[in-house]
């Protein structure tokens, strides 16, 4: 008879855990992906989707009840970034930027994310683009006495999309 009451126990926790997923779970994972939500975050659509808010919320073109305004940091991942790449953090500083797996990258004009992001990545009074060749471009920053302050690697693939800017 206690063995009947352990079985009956296991099925009905079975059934109730079944019903919970199906009903709870389920219905969560369909709808989209809400901001800071822990859904897909490599999907195409969901990634197209965070590019427009970020670009929208910080255009002001969207009415939010928002904390703060969008950051550079997230209009800069997922905005010119475009979300195809992985940004690792060092002692509170961008170290790396690589590219994810199921992405192709795209060209980055070295030019242009310097004025756009670079002296908010790293502090330089000017800087000076080498190109090495194809697959490589070196960014050599200065300070304002002209001394060396540090550098930004952009390393491409052969179709010239960036797969990592290292800074230095």
């Amino acid at each position: 008879m206690n063995k009947n009451k352990i079985f009956v126990a296991l099925v009905g926790v079975i059934a109730i855990a079944f019903a919970t997923h199906y009903f709870f779970v389920k219905n969560i994972e369909d709808k989209d992906r809400e901001v800071a939500s822990f859904g897909e975050r490599n999907s195409a659509e969901q990634i197209k989707w965070e590019q427009n808010l970020a670009r929208d919320l910080s255009a002001g073109k969207v009415k939010t009840q928002l904390g703060s305004q969008v950051s550079w940091q997230d209009v800069f991942i997922y905005e010119f970034l475009r979300g195809q790449y992985n940004v690792s953090v060092k002692q509170g500083q961008i170290d790396r930027i690589t590219l994810q797996e199921q992405h192709q990258g795209f060209a980055i004009d070295v030019n242009q994310f310097m004025k756009d992001y670079g002296f908010k990545i790293k502090n330089f009074s000017k800087f000076e683009v080498k190109k090495v060749d194809p697959k490589q471009d070196i960014v050599e920053l200065m300070d304002s006495s002209g001394h060396d302050a540090g550098a930004f690697l952009f390393n491409r693939n052969d179709q010239g999309r960036v797969t990592e800017i290292v800074v230095q």
